[in-house]
């Protein structure tokens, strides 16, 4: 450890720039530490900024089965605080096609050459990231002395170009040494079993496995462990340890592979907004800003799961929750039936301690929502309560015929999160009677 006094300049690690002075004569390797210095300061402002996805980078999938997923453009900051770019949207094949000739024009020194990517030999869960590269492009002729009025010409990359490339990171479920045997045994179950069921709660709970759900729940039993130790929570952790994920690479999806091909792609299990390095020392698993970004993501990742089980599953209205998941968020919408591909609640919910709907102001609800956000997702192997809303609004207006008509729609949070439902009705309106036919068409 260096030792240093007051006032005194500390140099050493700081950012190198070229002095330019009249009379000096200036060479290619002063500009490009010109260069050098610039991307250093960029990359202190992005690591200052946080790392994860800006906008855009929506992966999807467009058919079934297949090798190929669909990237919209967008931007990502690396944990290396550099600026990843991509323009236009594409097509990705998963299975290389061709070996792919790799440039390097040094433009990103700690990410090359680039890593090795995992290769979809074996069925398992992939984490698709996005990862700078940089090559040279076009070209252009160089004059150089080799004698006295001898000159020689030949042509010199015109060109560095900043780049990205995907990647595929292989998670090895046995190296997730923070979850129960039990939970480690039912994903091992779930991934031979090929049922429209089972395959959506094997998506669910992969989800939950990069959340931390059960590392998160340890925390409150035992708080005072070492800080790295809190900090280390979730499946993509245990991949960053291990390296198969490194500070280079922006997560942006989880691929369940399968030899019949692509069986899901998860965005929202790996993706997150940008979110800010915390200076909290004390609780981070319990108490961070992290956790403000993961919580969006619980819900962005039930709303896409929820969405591809209303496509997919012919009779929502059988449709049982502990068969299709194994955590709930905190809060949660749920279509209704006898609305355009709704469920019923009841069988939904059944097997489960829940409080018959009440009514919930419009103007309460985002308050519900950003309150169930600090509470931990609904473990459904757990007898825990579930209270469930129906918005007043919601109901009016399809009561009044409004055209067209707004799906109705239930809002169910966990027990733990404080009840804030209507106390009272006032009986004395004249179109009151409508509140208890409409709940009646959605038991």
């Amino acid at each position: 450890m260096d030792i240093a006094e007051l006032l005194q300049p500390i140099l050493s690690g700081g950012i190198r720039n070229t002095n330019y002075v009249n009379g000096r004569i200036l060479a290619a390797e002063d500009l490009k530490d010109d260069q050098k210095a610039e991307r250093l300061r960029q990359q202190l402002y992005g690591q200052a900024l946080g790392d994860g996805v800006a906008h855009g980078l929506v992966v999807m999938q467009p058919q079934a089965n297949q090798t190929i997923v669909h990237i919209t453009p967008g931007l990502a900051i690396n944990r290396k605080g550099q600026t990843l770019s991509l323009s236009q949207a594409l097509d990705l094949h998963l299975v290389r096609q061709t070996e792919t000739q790799r440039g390097n024009a040094g433009l990103f020194v700690p990410c090359e050459p680039p890593q090795a990517g995992a290769i979809l030999t074996n069925a398992g869960f992939y984490v698709l990231t996005l990862s700078p590269v940089s090559d040279f492009a076009e070209q252009v002729p160089l004059f150089e002395s080799i004698g006295a009025n001898v000159t020689n010409m030949k042509c010199v990359s015109r060109y560095a170009v900043e780049g990205v490339q995907f990647r595929l990171a292989r998670l090895e479920l046995n190296s997730l040494t923070n979850i129960s045997a039990a939970t480690r045994n039912q994903v091992n179950q779930l991934t031979t079993l090929n049922d429209t069921a089972s395959l959506s709660k094997l998506r669910n709970l992969a989800a939950h496995l990069f959340f931390g759900a059960e590392e998160r729940a340890a925390f409150v039993r035992d708080p005072f462990k070492s800080i790295s130790e809190q900090a280390r929570y979730g499946a993509l952790e245990s991949m960053r340890a291990l390296g198969s994920v490194t500070d280079c690479d922006v997560p942006l999806a989880l691929i369940h592979w399968t030899a019949s091909g692509i069986k899901f792609v998860d965005m929202w299990a790996v993706r997150r907004r940008i979110i800010a390095p915390s200076i909290m020392t004390g609780i981070p698993g319990l108490a961070d800003i992290r956790r403000d970004g993961e919580a969006e993501a619980i819900c962005m990742q039930f709303v896409d799961h929820l969405e591809t089980i209303r496509r997919t599953v012919p009779n929502l209205e059988s449709v049982v929750a502990t068969q299709f998941f194994r955590f709930l968020p905190a809060f949660g919408m749920l279509p209704l039936t006898g609305t355009a591909r709704g469920f019923n609640f009841s069988k939904f919910f059944e097997g489960r301690v829940f409080h018959q709907p009440v009514f919930v102001e419009a103007a309460r609800v985002e308050f519900l929502l950003r309150m169930a956000q600090t509470f931990p997702p609904i473990d459904l192997n757990n007898d825990e309560m579930v209270w469930l809303y129906l918005v007043r609004e919601n109901l009016d207006a399809r009561a009044f015929a409004e055209a067209p008509p707004p799906l109705q729609y239930l809002i169910f949070a966990s027990g733990h999160v404080p009840f804030i439902g209507a106390a009272r009705f006032d009986v004395a309106r004249s179109d009151f009677s409508h509140f208890t036919s409409t709940l009646a068409l959605s038991i």
